[in-house]
Parts: structure tokens; sequence; C-alpha cells
């Protein structure tokens, strides 16, 4: 559009130009210059400032692009429910344990997320992240006022991460550990009996295993 719009003063002034004379003629091609320079000037300025605007514009699409990434993520977050933790202790007492033998910690009290199952005793990690486990183990006293020791191990997909020793005779006495591990989708942790006296055992209410996610 520009350029036809030049074309057009152009064809104009030619058409007057060849009925002047050679000073008016100079003078009228001198003023052209000026009015040309002036022009092309102008039209320098707005091509800048267009180039700006574009630069600008694409600037705040990543910007909105961004923030709507940002938003997604939380509402996925919110919606694949990232709240996980647990809390169960153990109902009854354990007279009888014996190496290897994973606790049940069958009286749930706290389950969000349904992670933990209390028949088994294991906690299968949802979604990855980063938890904090804990538990503790209460050695009770036999009727026959002979203590023990117990050690019990946490485990992650049969790994020990965590261990404690709990025991002293003739008192009842209770330990606790904790530890914080990053877990992948699928891992499973949960308390085993690593080595006990034999007359040793496990007391109920005082044992306990939790965890929860960190973030």
């Amino acid at each position: 559009m520009a350029f036809l719009l030049i074309s057009t003063i152009l064809f104009s002034i030619s058409l007057v130009f060849g009925k002047l004379d050679a000073n008016e003629r100079e003078e009228l091609r001198a003023d052209n210059m000026k009015w040309f320079h002036s022009l092309e000037q102008e039209m320098n300025t707005i091509r800048m400032e267009n180039q700006k605007l574009r630069l600008d514009n694409e600037q705040l699409s990543d910007r909105l692009s961004t923030l709507e990434s940002a938003g997604s993520f939380h509402r996925l977050g919110r919606q694949t429910g990232s709240n996980v933790a647990f809390y169960a202790m153990i109902r009854q007492n354990i007279p009888h344990i014996t190496q290897r033998q994973t606790l049940h910690f069958d009286s749930v009290q706290t389950n969000d997320g349904n992670a933990y199952n209390p028949s088994t005793g294991t906690f299968m990690c949802p979604e990855a992240g980063t938890y904090v486990f804990h538990w503790s183990i209460n050695q009770a006293v036999p009727t026959n006022g002979i203590g023990g020791t117990i050690s019990t191990s946490l485990l992650r997909n049969g790994m020990i991460e965590g261990a404690l020793q709990t025991g002293d005779n003739n008192v009842p006495t209770s330990s606790s550990n904790s530890v914080i591990l990053h877990l992948h989708a699928g891992d499973r942790v949960y308390v085993q009996v690593t080595q006990a006296s034999s007359d040793a055992y496990i007391g109920q209410t005082y044992s306990g295993f939790s965890g929860f996610k960190l973030f």
C-alpha cells in the first residue's frame, strides 16, 4: 500500500517536473529528497515498533503458557491424590516372634490414600516422591519375668533402610526410629524382625508404624 502511494506521488511529480525550468526543478528535487528521507525514517520507525510489539507479544504468550502449565500441574497433583499418610498400631501382643517375620500393624488409625495394607503390614507407594516413615517397638515382659531383645528393620523392596533394637531384662522398654526415603511408584515398605530372643515378645498398642508423603 505504501509502495503504491509513493509510486503515485512520484508519477504526479514527474508530470509537474517537466513543466518547470532548471532552477525550479532543482529546488523541487531537493524538497522531494527531504520528504522522501523523512518518509523513509518514519517507515523504519514504524517497522521497529512493530517488531518490538511482536517480541513483546511472544514473551507474553510464553509467560501465559508457563502459567497455564503450572496451573495444570497443581490441578493434576490434587486429582491424583497426593495426600498420602498412614498410622497403624499392633492390636494384640505378639508372643512368638520369628526371624524375618513381617510385622502386621493391624489397628489402622489413619490411611489417607489407602496405600497401607494392615493384612500384610506393607505400604505400597502410590506415586513417586519423598516419604517419611517412623516405627516404634515395645518389648513387653513375659509372665516369667525374663525379658529379651528384639531387633527390627525398615525394609524397602527387601533392602534394609533403617534398624532398631529394643529390649531390657525384666523391664518393658520401647524404642523408635525414623527414615526419609525417595520412593518410586510400586515400592514396598514394611517392618521386619531381624533378630529376637526366644523369650521376647512385642507388646500391643505401644508398637506403631506410620508414614506420609513429604513432597
